[in-house]
């Protein structure tokens, strides 16, 4: 727990440091780097490293929450929030049910579980490669905010 407080400590200062597409990005490339080191190595270490998986969403959650808050009113806010956490929770069931098609047997090996992480943690990284692109387009495509007076 403590370990997400330091991570919304930082997300204040990555996000006006950086604005709020790269800070999310970030978060999302330090959890595509857990699940590949889980599918790389097995070593003590890593399970050291697990221990960091609060961290991408304790960085996260401020910034969606500063983003998404001034541009919703009262009312639209608890929906916006929930329907957040709807989505998010059905993709994590769906994501998981699929992962666990791929095992062959009940009590599976260290090889069948390197593959599996390795290819999930290949397809958060093609997707987090796609959000970058997608996100750098975007930006040059909006039209610059005018000048503060």
């Amino acid at each position: 727990m403590w370990i997400a407080a330091v991570g919304a400590r930082v997300s204040i200062w990555l996000l006006e440091r950086f604005g709020a597409a790269p800070t999310l990005l970030l978060a999302s490339a330090m959890q595509v780097g857990l699940i590949l080191s889980m599918g790389l190595v097995l070593h003590p270490l890593v399970a050291a490293m697990i221990t960091l998986r609060s961290l991408p969403p304790g960085i996260a959650g401020p910034v969606i929450s500063a983003t998404a808050q001034p541009r919703l009113s009262g009312d639209q806010r608890a929906t916006f929030f929930s329907l957040m956490s709807l989505i998010g929770r059905s993709l994590l069931a769906g994501v998981v049910a699929l992962i666990s098609l791929s095992f062959t047997s009940e009590d599976p090996t260290w090889p069948e579980l390197s593959r599996v992480l390795l290819i999930a943690g290949a397809a958060s990284a093609l997707f987090v490669l796609g959000l970058l692109f997608s996100s750098r387009a975007l930006s040059r495509d909006r039209a610059p905010d005018p000048p503060a007076r």
